[in-house]
């Protein structure tokens, strides 16, 4: 009997037409995932309060099945991220088009990419998911999955991530013969995006002082445990919320200032490989950005003095888009 290696595995998802039914083993995609945790299936614990004589507990029994799980990957226009951009915002790609409201400092000009943002009528969208084991020829397939969250990170000297939060509905358990689930699912090969390369514009202007930013993008979901059924009819999705922070050299108190006063600003962060238009990228636009909390040690380390911003996104008075992300996909076109 083989024995599973740790690394020899495949991660594999496709959208769902029908909530909780796997969809046509064909046009899948591959997930370039790191070392995650993956999906897991668990089940509640029902105990008896009985107090017996033996003071002994009696067997348990097991209730609801929930799913819950994430994987990270680095930052790859193209295929899944694209599709996962889509089912974060709740919202639907536009067409490849070139963009001057990301042109900070003139950084894409030249290079089209295509828009989604938070839509005044969300989209909901499911997927099915293989987990594969290819030593052991077996995988495990999670159903009626919904994303509810994406953490992103960009700090420098490391490559940009992203860990994608889902939840799920039922896990189901595939024999050899029948595993993996999707044939020849498609794996994007675009070269990982750094933050080394990027251009970030606070407040109205470029700044090349910010130390790391992080953002999360979080929708409040959950399943229903139901009388006759081990599993949730769906994943109930409700708030969005973007929220994050940025570390950067402390120069002033201006930040202290933004903080008492409550001012509202935009954040851009626009991530581009280094060569010539047309190039790979990423954007993302916080129209409407409030700080919450300043900190910053009062001294320490060897290095710069670092503050702390801690903010959270909205959508301006009116509209509708909290936050805007932006890709070239993964062969990028030129204007």
């Amino acid at each position: 009997m083989a024995n599973q290696s740790a690394t020899n595995v495949l991660v594999a998802l496709k959208r769902e037409v029908t909530f909780g039914t796997p969809p046509g083993a064909t046009g899948a995609d591959r997930l370039r995932a790191l070392d995650s945790s993956g999906l897991k299936k668990t089940r509640s614990n029902i105990e008896s309060a009985e107090r017996r004589s033996d003071q002994l507990q009696n067997i348990g029994r097991l209730g609801s099945t929930s799913v819950d799980g994430s994987y990270t990957t680095e930052i790859n226009p193209g295929g899944e991220f694209d599709l996962l951009l889509e089912d974060l915002v709740r919202g639907t790609l536009g067409s490849l088009a070139e963009v001057t409201a990301i042109d900070a400092g003139g950084s894409s000009v030249g290079t089209k990419v295509a828009k989604v943002e938070t839509p005044a009528t969300p989209i909901y969208r499911s997927y099915t998911i293989d987990q594969y084991d290819v030593d052991i020829d077996q995988s495990e397939q999670f159903v009626g999955c919904r994303l509810t969250q994406a953490d992103f990170s960009f700090q420098p000297n490391e490559m940009s991530s992203v860990n994608w939060t889902f939840q799920g509905q039922d896990r189901n358990e595939l024999a050899t013969g029948a595993s993996p689930y999707f044939t020849s699912p498609t794996l994007t090969t675009g070269i990982p995006l750094i933050a080394d390369d990027s251009v970030l514009t606070y407040k109205g202007g470029v700044v090349t002082k910010i130390t790391g930013l992080n953002l999360s993008v979080a929708v409040d979901a959950a399943g229903q445990a139901t009388i006759g059924s081990a599993i949730t009819p769906d994943i109930f999705m409700n708030m969005l919320r973007v929220s994050g922070d940025i570390t950067a050299i402390r120069e002033d108190l201006q930040a202290a200032t933004d903080f008492d006063a409550g001012t509202e600003f935009e954040i851009k962060i626009v991530l581009q490989d280094p060569t010539t238009a047309p190039k790979l990228t990423f954007g993302i636009i916080l129209p409407r950005v409030k700080l919450t909390d300043i900190d910053a040690p009062f001294s320490g380390g060897d290095a710069a003095k670092v503050e702390t911003r801690q903010f959270t996104a909205h959508a301006p008075a009116g509209a509708s888009n909290a936050i805007e992300l932006y890709t070239s996909t993964e062969t990028a076109t030129i204007v």
